[in-house]
């Protein structure tokens, strides 16, 4: 299991895992705390909220870890298909 607390803390690691120094990281999150808290109220909900999965990322921070390090290890299936030259 990632300790993202951890990653979060040191500069090297964040910015190996998620392509960000910690400067910049930090820097992006109130954004992306303002854009999610956006798409949450823009859905309509046919029952009231708190039902369901309880969410495994509980803060922003993870969130945004997460889709960072994903975006950046992930390749895209146009870059998967991509001819190889050789």
């Amino acid at each position: 299991m990632i300790n993202i607390e951890k990653i979060l803390k040191q500069d090297r690691q964040i910015r190996a895992t998620t392509g960000l120094n910690q400067q910049a990281f930090e820097a992006l999150l109130p954004s992306f705390e303002e854009a999610y808290q956006e798409t949450l109220d823009q859905k309509r909900r046919w029952r009231a909220a708190g039902g369901g999965r309880k969410a495994t990322l509980k803060t922003s921070a993870d969130k945004l870890f997460f889709i960072l390090l994903y975006c950046k290890c992930y390749p895209t299936f146009d870059l998967m298909s991509a001819p190889i030259q050789g």
